[in-house]
């Protein structure tokens, strides 16, 4: 009653809904602790809603709890802040005559950078050259790739 009264009241001398929700809900946070037990994961649904509307994806309610103790954050190179699709802007440190064995070692490759690189060198128009037995070694690149004669 007493939270009800004074949403009632906020909301008569404010005229503001969201300060009258506000005041009642720490009202009864207050005068009733079982009433925590219930708003916490209300407010956890909530947070993670509005957080999932803007482009961020919760995936544990306690994340935002340890979030409040972060004080540095790194982020990898392969689409956490980006779309993962990265695009070259320059060929000019690769000489012509290196160009069509990168192109087709960046053919061979999954890897988000040589996808970038080999399109790059599509549309500058190279050739990829003739390159067999290129193998891929998660976080060591291509190796073991020999020329064919």
């Amino acid at each position: 009653m007493l939270a009800f009264t004074s949403f009632l009241g906020w909301l008569w001398y404010t005229r503001d809904l969201r300060v009258a929700v506000n005041i009642a809900a720490a009202v009864l946070i207050i005068t009733c602790p079982c009433a925590l037990g219930l708003a916490v994961p209300a407010v956890v649904t909530t947070a993670s809603g509005r957080l999932f509307r803007k482009g961020l994806l919760i995936k544990d309610g306690t994340a935002l709890e340890r979030l409040a103790e972060v004080d540095c954050v790194v982020f990898d190179k392969t689409g956490t802040l980006t779309m993962g699709m990265p695009q070259l802007s320059s060929l000019e440190p690769l000489d012509e005559s290196d160009r069509p064995a990168a192109l087709a070692l960046a053919q061979a490759s999954a890897h988000p950078l040589s996808r970038a690189l080999a399109a790059a060198l599509v549309e500058a128009g190279t050739t990829p050259a003739t390159i067999t037995d290129v193998r891929e070694h998660p976080g060591f690149g291509s190796r073991h790739a020999t020329r064919a004669a």
